[in-house]
Order: structure tokens, then C-alpha cells, then sequence
């Protein structure tokens, strides 16, 4: 019992200095295969979020799409986030799209844009400082997250990258740590919290449980990933997203959960 307040006083305490709570628009999937990912902001605000990540793979209008969900968001004064389904850098280079993937994070009006790490091969910290510094001008933040393929997520590369880009001392670049995608690359969620817990500034929530299908994707609360502890371990995160498919209840339970508004508290596994 001793244990379990503990627990919860430190999730708290992580809690309050987390001010930006993200809606990921994976959360109206149904929903996004009749209507666009602009009538999924008033939902989002009325749930209680402070910003909406919009999705790449979901867009199908342009620049016009785009310019539109910014209006909508500014209406409903909400940030926007950029997800992008794609790697930074594909067979030892950078990808060629990065250029493209950023006009539309300004169009959008976003000041954040997540994308995959990808294959940077045997680049070292002076080529990749030659990469990336011409972009990484303080407009903008660049967030990398692990996905659910080790060719595109590898703890251990993870790892090398973020030290050759401390070591060029390279601004605006940090890591969003999805808890739950370890899980379909076999790796120890706190042997990853270990080696990225000081580069990370943005939390992808969910939670997973095993199927006879395999693995597959829950809220917080119907997964096996005890999630509180999780998160009172990070020392830098000042962003959470919510990051999976569900229904509007759902969401509102959870994100009040997450903020502290709890009083039932599950005990740790």
C-alpha cells in the first residue's frame, strides 16, 4: 500500500509539469473514413486536449486540406502537431521528402513534426550536423518516435544517434518514446527507458495486450503495461499524446486519469 502512494505521488508530480496533453487523430480512425481530420478538432477540444496531432496518411486534400485544418485549429485554439508515416533518413541518407513534409508542417501551422528515425548508416556526428543544422533553424521542433519495426526503430542505433547529435550539439531535436511499440520489437520497455530517458520531451500513450492474433493496440487502462509507473520514470517529458483508437468516453476516463483526477489507483504490477 506504502508502495502504490508512493507510485502515485510520483506520477503526479510527473503530471503537473506535463502542461501539453495531444490527441492523436489515430483516436477517430472509424470516423476518418467518411470525414476529414479538420471536423476531428472541436471533438478533441471538447475531450479536454490542448493540441491535435494530425496524421500524413490520412490527408487527401493538399495544401487546401492543410490551410484548412490550421483555420479550424485556430478557432478552436488548439496547437497542431505533424505526424509523419515516413524515416528521417532511408539507406544512409536523408530523405529526400524531409523538405516536402516540412512546408506542410507550416502550412499547417504546426510547430512540431514527428517522424521515424530510419537507416542514417554509418554517418557521424560532423555529417550529420551538415544534414540537419541547415533545417533545424529554431522554427520548429523535431521529434523522433519508435514505431513498431526495428528496421526503423532499433534501440541500439536510437541510442548512437542521439549521442553523435549531443556530441555535434544539435538544437530542436529530441525523442517521442512510444511505451507501448517495444513491446512488438521484443525490447524491454525500461531497458529503452534507461538508454533514452533524457533525450525524450514527448510521451506517445498507449497500452497493448496479447491476442491469439498476436499483439494489438488498447488503452491505458485494458492493456498489460502498467503505464503510471512508466511514466513517472522520465525526467524531461513535457508532452503527452494519446496515440490509439477508441471512443469518446474512453478518452475523456483516460485523459482525466492521466491528468491526476484518479482516486482509484491500480495497484503496480
Amino acid at each position: 500500500m506504502i508502495m502504490m502512494h508512493l507510485l502515485l505521488a510520483c506520477f503526479r508530480k510527473k503530471v503537473e509539469q506535463m502542461t501539453t496533453y495531444i490527441l492523436n487523430t489515430i483516436a477517430f480512425k472509424p470516423q476518418l473514413a467518411t470525414k476529414g481530420q479538420k471536423e476531428m478538432i472541436d471533438l478533441a477540444k471538447m475531450l479536454g486536449f490542448d493540441a491535435v496531432e494530425i496524421r500524413n496518411e490520412f490527408l487527401q486534400g493538399g495544401t487546401t486540406e492543410l490551410a484548412q485544418i490550421a483555420d479550424q485549429a485556430k478557432n478552436a485554439k488548439l496547437a497542431l502537431y505533424y505526424s509523419v508515416n515516413d524515416t528521417l533518413f532511408v539507406a544512409g541518407k536523408l530523405n529526400p521528402k524531409f523538405p516536402r513534409y516540412l512546408n506542410e508542417m507550416r502550412t499547417l501551422k504546426a510547430k512540431h513534426i514527428k517522424l521515424n528515425l530510419g537507416d542514417f548508416g554509418n554517418l557521424t556526428a560532423v555529417e550529420l550536423a551538415e544534414l540537419l543544422a541547415p533545417f533545424l533553424d529554431g522554427s520548429f521542433e523535431l521529434r523522433l518516435e519508435n514505431d513498431q519495426t526495428k528496421a526503423n526503430s532499433d534501440l541500439a542505433k536510437t541510442t548512437e544517434f542521439f549521442a553523435l547529435i549531443t556530441k555535434a550539439q544539435l538544437a530542436h531535436i529530441s525523442y517521442c518514446f512510444d511505451i507501448a511499440n517495444w513491446s512488438w520489437l521484443d525490447v524491454s520497455v525500461k531497458k529503452a527507458i534507461s538508454e533514452l530517458n533524457l533525450v525524450t520531451q514527448y510521451l506517445h500513450l498507449k497500452n497493448f495486450k496479447r491476442t491469439a492474433n498476436g499483439l494489438v493496440v488498447t488503452g491505458l487502462e485494458a492493456g498489460e503495461l502498467d503505464w503510471r509507473a512508466l511514466v513517472a520514470q522520465f525526467e524531461a517529458v513535457s508532452e503527452l499524446g494519446f496515440e490509439y483508437e477508441s471512443d469518446l468516453a474512453t478518452l475523456a476516463n483516460e485523459l482525466n486519469l492521466v491528468k491526476g483526477g484518479d482516486s482509484n489507483v491500480r495497484s503496480s504490477k
